[in-house]
């Protein structure tokens, strides 16, 4: 590690795009991580729990060295060259790609089987199967023992603006089979349905259809009765292809066919592309599983709810910190880059972005509960500050100690128990992540 950095060469900022390297100097980022050794970093996988392969099963198969990752159960870095797109092990569901410092806010939000989850930035979906295995981890293999498993089952809702993002989120969940989730498309600072409907330890339900509701779009698979109960209509569709679950502000919901998608670019997505009105439908996966659609309005939340276990805030930022991301852009053209994340009007509107997106989170948590908020900016302007700017404004806010990174190669951030992956140190893509408790 001590090595790479020190081989380093130094960055010529001439050649990066204007408002990008202006972003650079103003925020005090080292420009060595923008230099070909630090965008050749290891790449990461993460192998599905539901359908476990080996390292050496993995390495057979791609002909490189897979080594795993001493602070993450499950993970193995590769040369961040290879590719796995065309290996069995990726086209079988057994593996997909997730920066290490993407999962690392994944365990740092501490959920545990049963809780319910909500995810307000889930696609493109990685993160979201994550939390998904977490909440309603798989059953252990028991060859003598048939018992049922009696571990909680846990329920993870995801909502994303973008609706090609959305609709590659939910490819990925179907693909690796995840359970117990259900996805929406709306503004992660205004969604706000309650949890899936579960039973507490008293046996009776701990939230109720919201009156203005008349159905959920859910995506519930089998074993699991939808939140919506038997006033949801569901029509049957035979098509195969990714669907992305839409919610308007009209009240009308739609599934529109988008075809699989194996990788969305950052960046894409209109909001105003939310608002249409269409059919519902049903389809049933390879293993049997369904997942099933239907109508709903998402207006304010009119009735109380107990709220949610977990929140993760996975914001929408500069995307300077994700350095794989970067490296293809200087591939496809830095003016790409500079249109995406660097137009003055985005700039100007992200950082009430970032606060609406906390803000709502936070109130969708239950007392007690714990939000991660988590980006890939260096910027402290879209980091600590946004964090402090929710302490500042919801009194039963705190900060708490990420227990779950003390083996990790992070670094504390600027406000105490906030914590940084820095690609100089920790040789993956920079996260910032913050964990924040609601107080009784």
């Amino acid at each position: 590690r001590t090595s790479m950095a020190s081989e380093a060469e130094e960055c010529p900022l001439e050649k990066l795009p204007p408002a990008f390297a202006h972003f650079i100097k103003t925020n005090g980022i080292d420009p060595r991580v923008y230099t070909s050794t630090y965008m050749k970093l290891p790449r990461f996988v993460r192998v599905n729990p539901r359908r476990p392969i080996t390292g050496q099963e993995l390495q057979e198969q791609l002909g490189c060295a897979v080594d795993s990752v001493p602070w993450l159960d499950g993970f193995f870095s590769l040369p961040g060259d290879v590719k796995i797109a065309s290996s069995s092990a990726y086209l079988k569901g057994q593996i997909y790609g997730i920066d290490a410092s993407s999962a690392a806010a994944a365990v740092a939000l501490a959920v545990q089987p049963g809780d319910s989850v909500l995810d307000l930035c889930c696609a493109p979906g990685a993160k979201f199967c994550m939390l998904a295995d977490l909440a309603c981890p798989p059953s252990p293999t028991r060859e003598a023992d048939t018992a049922p498993d009696s571990r909680p089952k846990g329920f993870v809702t995801g909502v994303d603006i973008a609706e090609p993002r959305l609709a590659a989120c939910r490819t990925v969940a179907r693909k690796y089979g995840v359970p117990n989730v259900r996805l929406f498309l709306g503004d992660g600072r205004s969604f706000s349905l309650p949890p899936h409907a579960t039973k507490d330890e008293r046996g009776s339900l701990i939230d109720e259809q919201p009156e203005h509701c008349d159905s959920v779009v859910a995506d519930a698979f089998v074993g699991q009765e939808s939140a919506c109960g038997k006033r949801a209509r569901a029509v049957d569709s035979e098509s195969s292809s990714a669907e992305a679950v839409l919610c308007g502000d009209d009240g009308g919901a739609s599934v529109e066919d988008f075809g699989e998608q194996s990788e969305t670019k950052l960046g894409e997505g209109d909001p105003a592309r939310a608002h249409r009105k269409g059919r519902t439908g049903k389809k049933r996966s390879k293993e049997g599983e369904h997942v099933e659609f239907y109508q709903c309005g998402v207006p304010p939340l009119r009735r109380q709810y107990a709220g949610y276990d977990r929140v993760m805030v996975d914001a929408e930022c500069t995307h300077d910190g994700s350095i794989k991301h970067i490296a293809k852009y200087s591939t496809w053209g830095w003016e790409t880059f500079e249109r995406r994340f660097f137009d003055p009007e985005r700039i100007s509107t992200l950082r009430d972005l970032q606060r609406g997106l906390l803000a709502n989170g936070y109130s969708q948590l239950k007392p007690g509960g714990c939000l991660v908020y988590s980006t890939c900016s260096f910027a402290r302007a879209q980091n600590e500050d946004v964090v402090q700017w929710l302490l500042d404004s919801q009194r039963g806010a705190e900060l708490v100690a990420i227990d779950e990174a003390r083996d990790m190669p992070c670094v504390p951030g600027q406000l105490q128990h906030t914590l940084r992956f820095d690609p100089i140190k920790s040789l993956t893509s920079a996260l910032f992540i913050a964990k924040v408790r609601k107080a009784e």
